[in-house]
């Protein structure tokens, strides 16, 4: 399926991925990694050998020369902003990786597409193009030690939590796939890194910052809402906890510089 290009240089290319809902390759950019994150409202799979889940807000890194194909976990049309940088030298390598997104990495996504969508300068997409690819490049990739079927369920409960309207409970997941609530908690946070509770939390804030991006005129509540907060507080509280600063703060067109709370520590952005 087609890219549709973002910024092109020597150094990165950035783009947005499209697909109908059918398998669909994924974009081969030769001979760069390439970082891909589906958009809050478009989870995707990894289908074939080794298939899984691909939920919002998380990360698919592919090195150069793996083939996979994906497709939508709703069988409808999906994006994904795709990221390629020239140079990877210094990050973790090892074939495909899923991982959730840091903090870090959520913000770093969120101002490329608020930039991409009010026309900034190409240097400034470049930048933060870079920026988002070295994020998320930074993040460890282990293949969890887990025995298949535990691997297996997991990947099938992210992809009923990443189909359903509302979250379903742990007790129904548990059901679903035949593993006990607590093996399968510990099973999904071996996949993703992060407790399921946390990233269900970090999809909606994704969510909420992307509704701000494609509508500008909805209130910080209102994209609070649809993202599936219980109220305006709930969200300003989620995001100041894990950036150091209220949702406004992060509505400005151009680069936020912040000190983004992540893993314990405060980086500065």
């Amino acid at each position: 399926m087609p890219v549709t290009p973002l910024i092109s240089t020597e150094s990165v290319f950035a783009g947005i991925w499209s697909c109908d809902g059918r398998h669909a390759p994924a974009p081969s950019i030769e001979p760069s990694r390439i970082v891909m994150i589906p958009r809050a409202d478009s989870p995707l799979a990894r289908t074939g050998r080794g298939s899984s889940t691909v939920p919002p807000a998380a990360a698919l890194v592919v090195e150069a020369g793996e083939a996979l194909a994906l497709r939508s976990v709703r069988g409808t049309a999906v994006q994904a902003t795709v990221v390629a940088p020239a140079d990877a030298a210094g990050q973790p390598r090892g074939g495909i990786g899923i991982r959730a997104m840091e903090p870090a990495a959520l913000l770093a996504h969120h101002q490329l597409q608020r930039a991409a969508r009010f026309g900034a300068p190409s240097l400034t997409l470049e930048e933060l193009a870079l920026e988002l690819a070295a994020v998320v490049g930074r993040e460890s990739f282990p293949t969890p030690r887990l025995p298949s079927s535990q691997r297996d369920a997991a990947h099938a409960a992210l992809s009923m939590v990443a189909a359903a309207e509302a979250t379903p409970s742990l007790a129904a997941l548990a059901r679903a796939t035949g593993v006990a609530p607590w093996p399968l908690s510990r099973a999904i946070r071996a996949v993703l890194g992060i407790p399921l509770r946390e990233y269900v939390l970090r999809r909606r804030i994704a969510l909420a910052l992307e509704h701000m991006v494609r509508t500008p005129s909805r209130t910080i509540g209102e994209a609070a809402h649809a993202a599936g907060f219980s109220s305006h507080a709930h969200f300003t509280d989620a995001v100041r906890a894990r950036f150091g600063v209220p949702p406004r703060a992060l509505l400005g067109h151009g680069r936020v510089d912040l000190q983004v709370k992540s893993a314990g520590a405060t980086r500065a952005w």
